[in-house]
């Protein structure tokens, strides 16, 4: 039995992914938008498409493609929180918060969003609620690593006394050495910002930023 061919914006789509793994991101665009004009309807390669330009710093344009896939599968939680993401980054942090609760609506078992909100949160100094987001990502995802840092810098923030003994017993769950442990033992006055930096930049890349870095007055 002879089976049906992919379609043509298949292809586009693997050849996108193959050149992001060779850092040619300009021919991945290309790529990307010849797959979008192969299958227009397609709300995962806008998604995917709008990822790449954000990586670039073309924010707008991210934002743009965001908001094109969220007009083509209202329901999907996926591009409200990397919409969150890019309007993050733009300083609109109330319009990020909207859209990372739209994406806990649809999503409510999935942790990430969780984890960005508790960011946002975090940012806008409402450490209680960001407090709680932090947990339920925690809580969705017990493996997942990112929140666990994040978690103890807001008890922190608040004064609470069990911050480290929490951030000791959150870590123990971590991969370690794996990232972000090293940020964990930083947080506990086990590794200098230098050190945590340096182990950054050699399992990262020298793009690389962390809690050393990006939270220090945080914590000095």
């Amino acid at each position: 039995m002879i089976q049906d061919q992919p379609k043509p914006e298949f292809f586009s789509k693997l050849l996108g992914l193959a050149l992001i793994g060779e850092h040619n991101t300009d021919q991945a665009i290309a790529e990307y938008r010849k797959a979008i004009e192969l299958d227009p309807r397609n709300a995962l390669i806008h998604i995917v498409l709008g990822d790449v330009l954000s990586d670039q710093g073309k924010t707008d344009d991210a934002i743009a493609e965001y908001r094109k896939a969220i007009e083509l599968a209202p329901r999907d939680a996926a591009p409200h929180s990397s919409l969150g993401a890019a309007l993050s980054d733009q300083g609109k942090t109330d319009d990020a918060i909207a859209e990372y609760r739209k994406a806990i609506e649809l999503a409510p078992r999935d942790a990430a969003p969780h984890s960005s909100l508790g960011a946002a949160l975090n940012d806008q100094h409402k450490t209680d609620e960001a407090i709680a987001e932090y947990n339920a990502a925690i809580r969705l995802d017990p493996k997942n690593a990112y929140p666990v840092p994040w978690l103890y810098l807001a008890r922190a923030r608040s004064g609470a006394q069990i911050a480290a003994a929490e951030l000791e017993t959150n870590g123990k769950k971590l991969k370690q050495p794996g990232w972000p442990y090293p940020v964990v033992q930083l947080f506990l006055g086990r590794r200098t910002p230098e050190a945590t930096l340096a182990l950054a930049i050699s399992i990262l890349g020298n793009g690389a930023c962390c809690g050393a870095t990006v939270r220090r007055p945080w914590w000095r």
